[in-house]
């Protein structure tokens, strides 16, 4: 199923400067959905100090999926003019996310036969 939906384990937290979440509509904002809006505000080199780094790193052990990693960092530069800058920003994950449960639907997939 095809929805758009987005999924904000994907940004590394260090990328977020900050959100704004909008529960109505407005008539400035592009529509988002009834369940409301989610801006996100990624941070900006020019409004970082020089050679602004954050690291960090992530180890978990569950008891069904067995042992995940992950690691995510930002770097940002500008020069002293504030007219020039730099971001970079990235993550690493691996791991096995199991989940176990058992779902029910109403939808029908069995065979269909074109009709002539």
């Amino acid at each position: 199923d095809v929805d758009r939906s987005f999924n904000y384990s994907l940004l590394p937290p260090q990328l977020i400067g900050g959100m704004e979440v909008y529960k109505s509509s407005q008539a400035d904002l592009t529509e988002g959905g009834i369940g409301g809006t989610v801006i996100v505000k990624t941070r900006m080199p020019l409004d970082q100090a020089a050679h602004t780094s954050f690291v960090s790193v992530k180890f978990g052990k569950g008891s069904i999926s067995g042992a995940s990693r992950e690691a995510s960092g930002l770097y940002s530069w500008r020069n002293e003019a504030k007219t020039l800058g730099l971001l970079v920003a990235g993550t690493v994950e691996k791991g096995n996310y199991i989940r176990r449960g058992i779902e029910a639907d109403n939808r029908w997939s069995g065979d269909v036969e074109p009709t002539v």
